[in-house]
């Protein structure tokens, strides 16, 4: 997910994609555990035929140390909490991407990885 956007400062700063507008950045150490392991809710912020089947605000399986920041809200079609709000499910027309591990969230990333697959 992280490298379709502009920016990274991942191991210094670097070019993405570009896919989507936005930047890449790190979770504050300071301000809780970094890299951020373990389930997290994934509060749906738009209609997609991915979400089909999925209970009304998800939970997922997360590792890492980074997030996105976008101001493109209309790409946010799913948003988790911690330390602050950041998209963990983006996309626009074909192009859709994920911050957790849908094949290590059980039943709910099963039921997610079967939509993607028919889309």
């Amino acid at each position: 997910m992280q490298l379709l956007f502009g920016e990274s400062h991942e191991f210094g700063t670097h070019r993405g994609l570009s896919v989507f507008p936005g930047e890449v950045v790190s979770f504050d150490p300071s301000r809780g555990k970094v890299p951020q392991i373990g389930w997290n809710e994934v509060r749906k912020t738009a209609r997609h035929p991915l979400w089909e089947g999925l209970p009304p605000e998800p939970d997922f399986y997360f590792v890492h140390s980074y997030h996105v920041r976008t101001s493109e809200r209309s790409i946010v079609l799913g948003e988790t909490v911690y330390q602050e709000a950041y998209p963990s499910f983006v996309g626009r027309s074909r192009i859709l991407a994920v911050q957790f591990h849908p094949e290590k969230s059980q039943r709910t990333g099963l039921a997610l990885l079967k939509n993607f697959g028919a889309l």
